[in-house]
């Protein structure tokens, strides 16, 4: 198996959710930001449509130099639960999130190795990622702070930049949604390190439609220094049945 940071690599390539709370808990002062908001959760299916989901699983490859690395299944639910499992050959490495605690395991050979606590910024990251769709879908009710920053182009297409920072948790999420459509093109998450600050990149590309809400099939990710991984799901179902202990380390 690759480092931990592999696994949050492939984290951020994943959509989220927040949890769907009744009162508004971030009103943004700012008109354009939050046109900007209204429009992307309408370009996502509306929010009718997203509450309507309780989860998605997703099943597919990540490819490294045009060659399989892992097999990858990651399974979301709402509001905020996660699991993802990387199998290489004979290993298999696990990371979790049950809307409380931050877990990883690994096995080898079928063999079931101790359950290991992740260090800080790993564990931050897990938890920033557990989210459902992403955190712009729930802009009134998440409690993060957003921000409108200046106009960006990614693979010319101009791009209005969404901000987003989270209470108690350091680093920053900078989302880049085409202007004509508020596609979500690119997103870049930056945190600190005991090797300085890390980012990741993530492209998103060849959208299909999933219970009628556009999910990116592929997500070509980059940390700083690492080489480029490419995610291509082969399915995504929705509202696949999953308790909520399957999030649990068991």
């Amino acid at each position: 198996m690759r480092p931990t940071i592999l696994c949050f690599v492939l984290f951020c390539g994943f959509f989220h959710l927040s949890d769907l709370r009744a009162e508004d808990e971030n009103p943004i002062t700012d008109p354009a930001l939050l046109e900007i908001l209204e429009n992307y959760v309408e370009s996502r299916g509306g929010q009718a449509r997203i509450a309507q989901l309780t989860s998605l699983t997703f099943t597919g490859k990540i490819y490294e130099n045009e060659k399989v690395i892992f097999d990858v299944v990651n399974v979301q639910k709402q509001p905020n639960k996660s699991r993802l499992v990387l199998e290489q050959g004979l290993q298999r490495m696990t990371i979790g999130y049950d809307g409380i605690r931050a877990w990883m395991r690994r096995e080898v050979d079928g063999q079931r190795l101790p359950r290991m606590e992740l260090p800080l910024e790993q564990r931050d990251v897990a938890i920033r990622e557990a989210d459902f769709i992403d955190p712009l879908i729930n802009y009134k009710q998440s409690g993060y702070e957003y921000t409108l920053l200046p106009d960006s182009a990614v693979n010319g297409f101009s791009c209005y930049v969404v901000e987003v920072k989270r209470v108690n948790m350091p680093g920053s999420e900078r989302f880049y949604l085409d202007k004509d459509n508020y596609t979500l093109l690119k997103r870049i998450v930056s945190f600190p390190s005991d090797k300085g600050e890390m980012k990741i990149t993530s492209l998103y590309g060849d959208y299909r439609q999933v219970a009628g809400i556009p999910i990116a099939y592929e997500i070509r990710t980059q940390a700083e220094g690492q080489r480029e991984q490419v995610i291509i799901w082969d399915s995504v179902i929705p509202n696949k049945g999953v308790f909520d202990s399957y999030f649990s380390d068991r």
